[in-house]
């Protein structure tokens, strides 16, 4: 299939150029759907929709007093249970804190607690709870790598548990073009080559 993937306002955190905070993200109504042009339907569905996503993993970024090694991030939206379903999109709040620790200017882990709250569907409940890892590692200027580990307990439905995981490799081609390589792994496995134009 094809993807086409919209970010109207703000950054990721591998779009750390000059006027961004290094190592967080900020977006708002970011979205992406698929089109299905392997059997000529042409089919169109909503991937996943944002209204605001937030991730700040700077450790001591500005030196400030209070400013520490708090890591905390908030995703709400719709999307979908995991990538072995097409049409189970489910809206969804999550929350997590914990604690960022930065190597060598060049390498940013994150650890924190993570919680999910969501609509009831294909078998999973509403609620879930768990560690959360981010790693971020700028190679060189224009190549850069943003990981995510999470584990998910389920409190009220039946598959008790899964592991999510996720990598995206960004080289910058230009001021206004760059080609990321990512794996994302949820139930099934998603690789993805895209191309991203800013303007």
């Amino acid at each position: 299939y094809q993807r086409i993937h919209l970010r109207p306002a703000y950054y990721d955190p591998l779009d750390a150029e000059a006027g961004h905070v290094r190592n967080a993200g900020l977006a708002m109504a970011e979205f992406s759907i698929d089109i299905n042009t392997s059997d000529r339907s042409n089919k169109i569905r909503l991937n996943r929709l944002d209204l605001i996503h937030i991730l700040s993993l700077h450790s001591k970024a500005t030196h400030l007093p209070g400013d520490d090694n708090f890591a905390w991030r908030l995703r709400a939206g719709i999307t979908r249970q995991d990538l072995s379903c097409l049409d189970c999109l489910t809206p969804r709040l999550e929350l997590g804190a914990g604690y960022s620790f930065s190597f060598a200017n060049r390498i940013t882990l994150a650890l924190l607690a993570n919680a999910a709250a969501q609509d009831k569907s294909d078998g999973y409940g509403n609620l879930y709870v768990g560690p959360y890892s981010i790693i971020t590692i700028h190679f060189v200027e224009d190549l850069r790598l943003h990981a995510n580990l999470g584990y998910r307990r389920h409190l009220d439905s039946a598959p008790t548990e899964s592991l999510v995981n996720d990598v995206t490799l960004k080289y910058r081609l230009n001021r206004n073009w760059d080609l990321r390589i990512g794996y994302e792994r949820n139930v099934a496995e998603e690789f993805v080559l895209t191309t991203g134009y800013y303007f």
